[in-house]
């Protein structure tokens, strides 16, 4: 159940929104690769079996590196 509701929820809606939203705030090219990364991070922690008290934490994380693109791109369109 995990390793479906992980891939399917990042790759179909927390990296669209976070390259969605970096692309509004002028499209930085420096967060295309952590965003892609974060998404990576799960797929791989999933796809290698690992239990789940690795793949919830890294999913946690990936979340919040996904957090912090979307508030780096708010802030960016603040200040325009």
């Amino acid at each position: 159940m995990w390793l479906a509701f992980i891939i399917a929820s990042h790759g179909c809606i927390f990296t669209p929104i976070t390259l969605l939203i970096n692309g509004f705030a002028g499209n930085s090219f420096a967060w295309w690769p952590v965003a892609i990364g974060a998404m990576g991070m799960c797929l791989i922690t999933n796809l290698a079996a690992m239990p789940t008290k690795i793949t919830i934490p890294v999913f946690l994380f990936s979340l919040v590196l996904d957090l912090v693109i979307i508030i780096n791109a708010f802030a960016i369109i603040v200040n325009s």
